[in-house]
């Protein structure tokens, strides 16, 4: 494809992101903005409960492309708002792994909960033409992103 298309198309998506946004009603939940958390804050939290065992720092710099002074911060944070915890690893005492805690798993839960709610009812305000093309464009965006992803790890 034309290079200039695909600009055309990158620069057109960048600015109706914040309109998407607005359609689905994304915002963070009360409970991340009276710890005065933000979306990095979230995305760490969101790496973090949807993996089986507990990271370290380097994994979650490569996964979310944060520098490892950034994200140092991001856990301090995290860390003194009760949201996370770290551990040392027992077999290398310089490894250390960051679990949420049963506070952030509870916050994540309840903003996922809150998320898949506002999806839905954006979801329910389209006509059924709309609903079903809505969902096979996202299905194919999901497909062709984790096709992409895979290849990169």
């Amino acid at each position: 494809m034309d290079k200039s298309k695909i600009r055309e198309f990158v620069e057109r998506m960048s600015v109706n992101q914040q309109k998407m946004s607005e359609g689905f009603k994304f915002k963070l939940n009360e409970d991340f903005l009276k710890l005065d958390l933000g979306l990095a804050h979230l995305m760490v939290m969101k790496q973090l409960s949807n993996r089986p065992s507990a990271p370290i720092i380097t994994e979650l710099t490569k996964n979310l492309s944060i520098s490892a002074p950034m994200m140092t911060h991001i856990i301090d944070k995290l860390e003194s708002s009760g949201l996370v915890q770290r551990t040392r690893d027992e077999s290398d005492r310089r490894i250390i792994k960051i679990a949420p805690t049963k506070k952030g798993k509870d916050m994540i839960r309840k903003f996922d909960e809150e998320h898949i709610k506002r999806t839905i009812e954006f979801i329910n305000q389209l006509d059924e033409k709309e609903q079903a093309e809505f969902m096979s464009s996202v299905t194919t965006l999901m497909s062709i992103t984790m096709k992409y992803y895979n290849k990169r790890k």
